[in-house]
């Protein structure tokens, strides 16, 4: 399931992908089937392929998809139901003859997960970051928990210094640009899980089954269940930011959805990367033209939204975080919250039970009231990410590729003549997943001068 056990296999370096390599500055990670590497693919999720060794031909099927189709419209039933699935997962996913443990972030999946455990009598060791930052640091809420159920638990402090050490790291761990900053305390705790566990839990899918993103309440503020554009003279400020040519809410719902997870606009992919290499791929710089090929526009508000999330963020970001950094340290970690029959239940669940009045995880945080302490109920959404604009300044970054400018011309190849100056104006996670790409760029371009 990694790059580098094929590449391991090839006789020589394969091309570059530079159609892939304009979709990283698009997305924080790449879709399936593409990868960075020319005759390399990705197969997508709920898909398998067979060859025949003999005839050389092969076969792709796909097996499974999340429908779609609600007929529970009882907010208790529904409660009831979604409770009871989690634990029978929980359950299932604790089976092991070597001890499991649980990462414990302090938001609601994670906790949730534990409180499975403990309600089921088995009190797992919690792990849990501490981030050397206010905002990002969930720890006490985790100790909280852990208290009110007696849970083991073990804080590992992470601060700036280690973030930088892992940082480099990262490149190896992906094989591709990644952009995700939660990759860096993704990294941090599964190495300090894989000494003393061989499988952890983790309460990964979540936000995409029950609306946990607030790109979702956004964006359905602005364009309703209908996913239709509001008249102008609703929200003039939004035409008004549009017609400066500053972040705002295109016309177009899929270039907002775009804008919100994060991609690069046409006019800053212009000043970053060579006009050549952008003309030949032109539909690689359009991350709306590719979520209107995978969007499901039958679908309303947040299962709309949920649906785009599920095709790529879950597998492309989520997932792959997960994957990734636990295989580099030989830890298996569970997902029981993804687990089928818990996806497929949410499916069933109408969205105004699941998400009333675009409420973010409305029902699990019904179920949270009953079994979490209250402050974490309603806290804000933190996530697992770090803070890279403390770890990783500005200027910092800047400097480190203003001297490999300096080295030589290599970036030229791939690289516009106004790419410092317009990543000048970029900061925090924007900046630092373009330093990935540039970084990425500079050690593979020797090798495969593929333009």
């Amino acid at each position: 399931s990694e790059v580098k056990a094929l590449l391991a296999f090839d006789d020589k370096a394969p091309e570059m992908n530079l159609e892939a390599l304009l979709m990283s500055t698009q997305h924080v990670g790449l879709p399936a089937p593409f990868t960075m590497y020319n005759g390399y693919k990705q197969l997508e999720t709920g898909t398998w392929i067979s060859f025949d060794l003999i005839s050389g031909e092969s076969e792709h099927k796909k097996y499974w998809n999340l429908e779609i189709e609600p007929d529970i419209f009882d907010p208790k039933q529904a409660e009831k139901l979604l409770w009871e699935a989690i634990c029978t997962s929980v359950e299932k996913h604790l089976i092991s003859d070597v001890p499991v443990g649980l990462f414990l972030s302090g938001g609601l999946d994670s906790s949730l997960v534990a409180v499975a455990c403990a309600e089921m009598g088995r009190k797992l060791t919690c792990l849990t970051i501490a981030l050397d930052s206010k905002d990002h640091d969930e720890s006490p809420y985790a100790a909280a928990l852990c208290k009110k159920y007696g849970l083991p638990h073990q804080i590992e402090p992470m601060d700036s210094q280690k973030g930088f050490e892992l940082d480099p790291r990262l490149a190896e761990i992906f094989d591709e640009p990644f952009g995700s900053s939660a990759a860096l305390s993704t990294a941090y705790i599964t190495r300090i899980a894989a000494k003393n566990f061989k499988v952890m839990l983790s309460g990964e899918g979540g936000d995409e089954l029950l609306g946990g993103y607030k790109w979702y309440k956004s964006w359905c503020e602005f364009y309703g269940d209908s996913g239709m554009s509001p008249p102008l003279w609703r929200y003039p400020k939004n035409t008004l930011r549009g017609w400066l040519g500053r972040k705002h809410m295109s016309a177009d719902p899929m270039a907002a959805y775009a804008a919100l997870m994060g991609a690069y606009p046409p006019k800053r992919m212009k000043r970053l990367f060579v006009a050549d290499l952008l003309q030949h791929y032109p539909k690689a710089v359009a991350a709306a033209a590719y979520y209107h090929q995978i969007d499901c526009p039958a679908l309303s508000g947040f299962d709309r939204l949920q649906h785009l999330d599920r095709q790529l963020f879950l597998p492309a970001v989520c997932l792959t975080k997960m994957d990734r950094c636990s295989m580099d340290n030989s830890l298996e970690v569970r997902v029981p919250i993804l687990d089928k029959t818990v996806a497929s239940l949410t499916g069933r669940i109408a969205v105004d039970v699941r998400n009333p009045g675009y409420k973010m995880k409305g029902l699990l945080k019904n179920i949270a009231e009953k079994k979490l302490p209250e402050a974490m109920v309603n806290k804000k959404k933190q996530g697992f990410s770090t803070p890279i604009r403390k770890w990783f300044p500005k200027n910092m970054i800047l400097d480190a590729i203003k001297d490999d400018m300096r080295e030589g011309n290599w970036w030229k190849e791939v690289f516009a003549p106004t790419f410092i100056h317009e990543a000048s104006r970029l900061r925090g996670r924007p900046l630092w997943r373009l330093w990935h790409t540039w970084r990425w760029v500079k050690k593979s371009v020797v090798q495969f001068r593929s333009i």
